[in-house]
């Protein structure tokens, strides 16, 4: 799953020197390298994303932070709903969020962006 909205968000977090990791598929990589060759805030990203690649799909879109767990899964015909996710503040969780993350990273390639 990937919108432009989405990666502005990320660019605008790594230009205030916040860290990101992201897993993501190949087709999602392709539309980001070619957002942030045109971002203004190329450089900030260089510095504090790092990217993952995966080669399976997952069918799923998670975000884990210090302070929320979120997930999503894509419908059978492969659309993504927004509005139909799974929200936790709870400690317990962000930790099963933190190891989704980690066994989805297990399978992935790390992509280094300063080249």
């Amino acid at each position: 799953m990937f919108t432009p909205d989405l990666f502005d968000s990320y660019a605008e977090l790594a230009a205030k020197g916040i860290p990101i990791e992201l897993v993501v598929t190949h087709e999602v990589l392709e539309n980001m390298l070619e957002l942030a060759d045109r971002s203004p805030l190329k450089n900030p990203l260089k510095k504090n994303l790092k990217l993952f690649v995966i080669e399976q799909n997952p069918k799923t879109a998670f975000t884990v932070t210090d302070y929320f767990f979120m997930i999503g899964l894509f419908r059978s015909d492969g659309s993504y709903d927004h509005s139909d996710q799974l929200l936790s503040y709870s400690n317990d969780g962000i930790q099963w969020g933190r190891e989704l993350y980690d066994y989805y990273l297990g399978a992935s390639k790390e992509f280094d962006l300063r080249n």
